[in-house]
Parts: C-alpha cells; sequence; structure tokens
C-alpha cells in the first residue's frame, strides 16, 4: 500500500455513503425514464432498480469482503437507502408514520426479491437474457410495478424451472423491453463501481 493510498482511503461509513448515493440516484433516474401512468407506479418502478442493485451489492460484498463484511455493508447501506429514497418520494406533508410504513413495505419486497434473484442462474444469460437470469426477473418486476400485470404466480418461470405458456405471454415484458433493460441496469452498474468502493473497505 503506497503513501498516497493512505490518504486517499475512506472510512466506512463514506464508503455506505457513496454506494446509497448513488443507487439512490440511479433509482430516480430509471424512474424518470418511464412511461409511468402515475407517481405510485413509478416510484414502484423505482424501488425494483434498487431491490435489485442492492441484491448486486450483496453478492459483490460477500464475495469480497465474506459473511460479516457483506452484512456490515449491506446493512448499513439499505438504511441510508430507504431513508434517502421514500424522502426523495414522499409529498412534503406526509407523516413520518406513513413514511416508516413504506420503508417496511420496501425490506418485505426487497427481502422477496432476493429469495428469487438467489435462485436465478446467471445475471443475463449467455445469449440474451431469458427465463431464470436476474434481468428478466427484474423486467417482470418493473412490467408488474407499472400496471401492466397483476399476476403473482410467476416464481417458478421467472427462476427458470417452469417455461413461458402461450397464455402466460402477455404478462410478461416484450424481449425488447428486457434487452433495454440489460443495457440499462449494464450502465449503472459501471456508474456504481462497486468493487472500487468496496476496496476501501479491505
Amino acid at each position: 500500500m503506497g503513501l498516497f493510498s493512505l490518504f486517499s482511503k475512506k472510512k466506512p461509513h463514506e464508503v455506505y455513503q457513496a454506494l446509497a448515493k448513488k443507487i439512490v440516484l440511479s433509482s430516480l433516474q430509471f424512474r424518470q425514464g418511464l412511461d409511468a401512468p402515475d407517481n405510485k407506479h413509478s416510484a414502484d418502478a423505482g424501488a425494483e432498480l434498487i431491490y435489485l442493485l442492492l441484491n448486486l451489492l450483496d453478492q459483490t460484498a460477500f464475495g469480497e469482503l465474506g459473511a460479516s463484511g457483506r452484512d456490515e455493508v449491506f446493512d448499513n447501506v439499505l438504511l441510508i437507502v430507504l431513508d434517502d429514497y421514500v424522502s426523495a418520494i414522499a409529498n412534503t406533508d406526509m407523516p413520518h408514520e406513513l413514511q416508516e410504513v413504506i420503508k417496511e413495505e420496501m425490506i418485505k419486497e426487497m427481502n422477496a426479491r432476493q429469495s428469487i434473484y438467489s435462485q436465478c442462474e446467471s445475471f443475463s444469460g449467455d445469449y440474451f437474457p431469458s427465463k431464470g437470469t436476474m434481468i428478466f426477473a427484474f423486467s417482470f418486476y418493473v412490467h408488474k410495478a407499472l400496471g401492466n400485470t397483476k399476476r403473482t404466480d410467476v416464481d417458478e418461470i421467472l427462476i427458470g424451472n417452469q417455461d413461458i405458456g402461450d397464455s402466460d405471454i402477455e404478462d410478461f415484458p416484450e424481449l425488447t423491453d428486457v434487452l433495454e433493460k440489460v443495457l440499462s441496469v449494464t450502465s449503472i452498474l459501471e456508474s456504481l463501481k462497486i468493487h472500487k468502493e468496496l476496496n476501501h473497505l479491505r
């Protein structure tokens, strides 16, 4: 470790803040680019990006810092993200109690997404993102958040254990939409620089 790196090394709380800020800003920008019918739909879709990015942070932190290091990073970043995102989407007159309810609901949704994403075979697949990839599952969740389907019995399809039947097609996003999500999320991950931030915690 060189002398310069000693002075440039971030403290843990600075790493957590930096990662959380990037995740929230990415989510808000993603939300702005959606053709959402109302504020709640776009807010829910923006939250879906947060769940995906937190899952990818979780996996990366585990690989680089181990279980205990991962837990510390994830828990700290999660709390900051929830506070900042809910503050960003909340009306100025929204009661604090309601904001806390929203955070609790987001934690429940995130845990459900963690379960699905952890069972996916890969991030985007070898050729194109189909069932069993995280991007395909993410695209479905955004599709649902935007009010395009009410299906809830799709877990086996999302993790790749069940094929999409003819009667299922209308409940899933088109391939072009999924491919757009690949490009969007890949670009966001490059800007997050998760590995670089986590190196400060070694």
